[in-house]
């Protein structure tokens, strides 16, 4: 009955952690501009930020958008210089998906660029997807990942990366 109880609890404890973590950033919603399009954001966002991201439940998600959404920034012209020149070879992608999420994560972060996650929450959650996912691909832009290989972008993984994992 004890290891029962043990057991509920931590697996309870768990899944709140979880659930506080997802919430992170809730109100975002804007449509994606595509697999290409993203992955030319994240490759010139991690000259600036490490673990530079487009996902909205990251706690890196506020600090991402500040290189690309703030004009007066220090890195801005050089953050969209670089992502521009990448999209260019984006061929099947179409310009206006990423000018639709470029203006609306911009408005968004204007209004939430002072908003705050629960760091402990998204710490925990982030141990959890270490142990989860295959380690020794994330951030590698081999291509080579395995299916429920760690990722931080589809450049790691064999298909494409969902939430962090190779699918």
């Amino acid at each position: 009955m004890l290891t029962t109880f043990v057991i509920s609890a931590t697996t309870a404890a768990v899944l709140v952690t979880s659930a506080l973590a997802s919430n992170c950033n809730p109100s975002y919603n804007v449509p994606t501009s595509g697999e290409c399009y993203t992955s030319c954001n994240i490759k010139a966002g991690e000259n600036y930020v490490h673990g530079w991201t487009m996902d909205h439940t990251s706690e890196l998600f506020i600090e991402s958008l500040s290189i690309m959404c703030n004009k007066t920034g220090p890195n801005y012209i050089k953050f969209m210089t670089t992502a521009g020149m990448c999209m260019a070879a984006c061929k099947d992608s179409n310009p206006d998906d990423f000018n639709n999420e470029f203006a609306g994560a911009c408005a968004w972060w204007n209004v939430h660029k002072n908003d705050t996650c629960n760091s402990k929450a998204i710490t925990a959650t982030i141990k959890r997807s270490s142990i989860s996912c295959q380690t020794g691909y994330r951030g590698k832009k081999r291509g080579n990942g395995p299916k429920e290989a760690c990722c931080s972008s589809t450049k790691d993984c064999q298909k494409t990366c969902n939430k962090g994992r190779c699918e």
